[in-house]
């Protein structure tokens, strides 16, 4: 099928027939495995070489219900020079929203008992509760986290993380990691409000986040201010994280279901609108200083796109394929096509290639997946290692 791209000049390029052999097919395989790639220096006097954290069903049935599925995955480690993967979980349920920290070296997730946060180490493999609402849970005002939270986005210098409640209370909160369990207590109404809040917990360790009531939270890479999408309104709003000023980058009822990846610079952010009438998404390039659109590709997987490290090259998902488009060329660059179908992307340290989830062959349960890296400015790719028990891959969740 061709695919209408649309550059901030206005011109319009089409990648179909011609194009198309550029792409490569991949196989869309059902979701049981979550992988993010750790900075290079993870631990001191090692080589420059590449960590990634996955999720995985290496260990079959862990939760001992006789059925093997996504509740049965556990968090891995594994680095690119093939070494075998080690194991940094043991809960018997599944790890959900797994989040790496600036440092690289702490991740957070959620788990059981439902609407429990963890916190995790990558070197030792250690997890233990910082927030649990089982306190709420025998009450009439019962407590949940948003059930649709994808990430849980940490502050700038790792001391934080943000989350929100869903219900009674539609709510950001940043919860400060260091101290004992917060369990949250049953809501309680406010008159002055006239809605349910957490007035009771709101303290050092949780603070509510400028009342933003949103299901996506994005903090930019300075930690300054944050992208949020207010379905209610119609739009993605800037929110300043000093003082709460709250401006419009871009007004579209079609944003609701958004995602949002702020490039390292903090310049640009990546949005997606629900194309209706075409049954897809497009992708929208932004520039957050002039609030205009910088570059539009249609028909593209959302939450699923990746700048590189400079900010000069982004890689997106869209079938049959990935493309990367190079912003200083203004030009696509498709990886070969050949071998494996690849997916979900995440870049070097050193901008040259990119890692990717390939599936061999026609997929199905029995299908090994393998981590591969994708070097498209030479059009060449090499299978970084193979790792047993990695079946029905999703996507690689980007590095911090």
């Amino acid at each position: 099928m061709a695919q209408d791209v649309h550059s901030a000049s206005g011109q319009t390029q089409r990648c179909g027939t011609g194009a198309s052999r550029l792409f490569f097919w991949f196989w869309l395989v059902p979701a049981v495995a979550v992988l993010l790639l750790l900075p290079a220096p993870l631990f001191a006097g090692e080589e420059a070489e590449q960590h990634i954290l996955f999720t995985s069903l290496a260990q079959g049935d862990t939760n001992g219900d006789g059925i093997l599925n996504n509740e049965d995955e556990e968090v891995y480690l594994f680095n690119t020079k093939g070494e075998a993967p080690r194991r940094l979980t043991t809960n018997g349920f599944r790890e959900r929203a797994v989040t790496l920290a600036p440092n690289g070296r702490n991740f957070v997730y959620l788990g059981d008992p439902i609407d429990t946060v963890y916190l995790a180490d990558t070197r030792l493999g250690q997890s233990r509760a910082v927030l649990s609402t089982s306190a709420s849970m025998n009450s009439q005002q019962f407590i949940n986290l948003n059930p649709l939270l994808r990430r849980l986005p940490w502050s700038v210098d790792g001391s934080r993380i943000y989350l929100s409640f869903a219900y009674p209370v539609n709510q950001w909160y940043a919860m400060k990691l260091s101290g004992p369990l917060v369990d949250i207590g049953p809501a309680v109404w406010s008159q002055r409000q006239q809605r349910y809040s957490l007035v009771e917990q709101e303290s050092e360790r949780l603070q509510k986040v400028y009342d933003v009531q949103a299901h996506g939270f994005f903090p930019s890479p300075d930690g300054q201010r944050a992208l949020y999408i207010d379905g209610n309104r119609g739009g993605a709003y800037l929110l300043s994280l000093r003082n709460g000023t709250r401006t419009m980058l871009l007004s579209d009822r079609l944003l609701y279901h958004s995602t949002a990846t702020w490039s390292p610079s903090g310049r640009s952010v990546v949005l997606y609108r629900s194309n209706l009438l075409r049954q897809q998404d497009d992708l929208l390039v932004v520039d957050v200083e002039a609030k205009r659109v910088r570059w539009r590709f249609s028909d593209a997987l959302r939450a699923q796109e990746r700048w590189s490290p400079d900010g000069r090259l982004l890689a997106f998902t869209a079938p049959p394929g990935i493309g990367v488009y190079d912003f200083e060329r203004q030009r696509i660059i498709m990886s070969p096509a050949e071998g494996f179908g690849l997916r979900s992307p995440i870049w070097s340290a050193d901008n040259d290639e990119f890692f990717a989830i390939a599936a061999d062959g026609q997929g199905g349960d029995e299908e090994m997946g393998r981590i591969v890296a994708s070097r498209p400015s030479l059009g060449s790719r090499r299978v970084v290692g193979e790792v047993a028990g990695l079946k029905r891959l999703l996507y690689l969740v980007p590095q911090p």
